[in-house]
């Protein structure tokens, strides 16, 4: 009995993330445009100083919808990337995936907390 099974996809390219042909960046797909645009406008919201210097509660929202925006191992350098783009630091200095990691995880836990 073979337990491998294959998996066939009849369109591959809409499994990958798809590049905007308006200004290059990344929206994994039309569904998650609703998402981007929220985050954008928490973004927006903030001023720089806050961006520096963002509250736990705040950054663990933005953080877990970037996560959604970016999902998976593929999506690692994408969540960093805009975070560090948007100027949300941690801890004031810039992301990295090994901190991003360590935040999700313990952002899940200060919600089980709630």
């Amino acid at each position: 009995m073979n337990i491998n099974t294959k998996v066939h996809v009849d369109n591959p390219e809409k499994q990958q993330i798809k590049h905007s042909e308006i200004d290059g960046s990344l929206f994994p797909d039309e569904s998650n445009n609703d998402l981007h645009s929220q985050l954008q406008q928490i973004i927006n919201s903030l001023t720089d100083n806050q961006k520096e210097n963002i509250d736990i509660e705040t950054r663990d929202k933005i953080m877990f919808m970037v996560n959604d925006l970016f999902p998976g191992r593929s999506g690692s350098k994408k969540r960093i990337a805009f975070m560090n783009d948007n100027g949300i630091l941690y801890n004031g200095r810039k992301w990295n995936t090994k901190d991003f990691s360590d935040q999700i995880v313990r952002g899940r836990e200060r919600m089980k907390k709630k």
